[in-house]
């Protein structure tokens, strides 16, 4: 992919475009902690990787690029990770991708 293409969907204004219609019509409420959360309840996993993934689609790029830049821009907060993170000392990266047709979060080792 060429870096042009790249700057474009990362951009905020582009990805908030893309994101606002997908956070309706997965009725995403806003609850005060970020426009995506992520804990532990199965739900609140599920709508995320749908979202990540639609993204992925319609932008034409990873679900890890596109994870990565929902959390680099705070849309994205995924709690597991920062319990991890405060249980243990140092978590785990976390990555999204798709295998077969659905998302899955998978956790590689440091």
């Amino acid at each position: 992919m060429d870096e042009s293409k790249i700057d474009q969907w990362s951009d905020e204004y582009v990805l908030d475009r893309h994101l606002t219609p997908l956070l309706k019509h997965y009725d995403v409420k806003w609850r005060g902690h970020g426009r995506l959360y992520v804990d532990h309840q199965r739900h609140n996993i599920e709508t995320a990787q749908r979202i990540v993934t639609d993204l992925s689609i319609t932008l034409g790029v990873s679900t890890s690029e596109v994870g990565s830049r929902l959390m680099q821009l705070n849309w994205l907060k995924d709690v597991r990770r920062t319990c991890y993170d405060s249980a243990h000392g140092s978590g785990p990266r976390t990555g999204w991708h798709v295998s077969y047709g659905t998302t899955r979060i998978v956790t590689f080792a440091r």
